[in-house]
């Protein structure tokens, strides 16, 4: 436990704490959103528990192209089109209709 008092006592892991925190609770939450945009779309529980699953498979299967790539090319190149690409699949996701909501939860995994 010392060790981990350590690290958190450090400026560097305090600022980079502070600042992911926000940005890794938005991330968790799209499971949430997605599961109850479907549920109120389609009025199914199994329906959004699919396609919660989807986009987390979509999602597990793509990290790690999407890891090679920033490997590859740095992290400025490849966020320049997963960022925007992603926010625009989301709002997609939010308008949709019953019909284009499993694609829609497929897709966003994917970026």
């Amino acid at each position: 436990m010392e060790r981990y008092l350590e690290i958190i006592r450090n400026k560097s892991a305090q600022y980079l704490l502070i600042t992911s925190f926000p940005a890794r609770i938005a991330y968790g939450m799209i499971s949430l959103s997605i599961f109850f945009k479907v549920q109120q779309t389609t009025g199914s529980i199994a329906v959004a528990g699919l396609a919660t699953g989807v986009n987390g498979v979509a999602g597990a299967t793509t990290a790690g192209l999407r890891g090679t790539l920033i490997d590859r090319f740095g992290m400025k190149i490849p966020l320049r089109f997963f960022a925007p690409g992603y926010a625009i699949l989301i709002i997609l996701f939010s308008t949709g209709d019953s019909k284009s909501t499993l694609v829609f939860c497929f897709v966003p995994g994917l970026s």
